[in-house]
């Protein structure tokens, strides 16, 4: 992994989400955007409830698939790299209060 891999990383817990057989919509208040997340970003979501390293996120999902182990690394990379350019997930604990534009803090209310 990147310089990341000693970071913990968890998702921002104030995002509404609803769990669709093998997938997550993930609705962000913050920005009105919504975000469905496949199979294999669902498990993630569901891992990054608590915090975790890269390295952990890697380690576990070695275990659970059927992938080289390098493949799996540049996915999660790309993954993880695209769900925190998003504001999905971040450092913890940085996420556990996210902000919203303009600094102000709201709970989980759909728009």
């Amino acid at each position: 992994m990147t310089m990341l891999a000693a970071t913990p990383l968890r998702r921002v817990s104030i995002l509404p989400h609803q769990k669709l057989n093998d997938e997550v919509l993930v609705v962000d208040t913050r920005t009105r955007e919504v975000h469905l997340l496949n199979a294999t970003a669902t498990r993630i979501w569901d891992l990054l409830e608590t915090p975790r390293t890269p390295d952990e996120l890697l380690a576990t999902l070695t275990e659970e698939f059927d992938a080289a182990p390098d493949q799996l690394r540049a996915d999660l990379e790309g993954l993880l790299g695209e769900l925190a350019s998003k504001g999905l997930v971040g450092s913890d604990p940085d996420v556990a209060g996210a902000r919203f534009p303009g600094g102000a803090r709201r709970g989980p209310t759909l728009p």
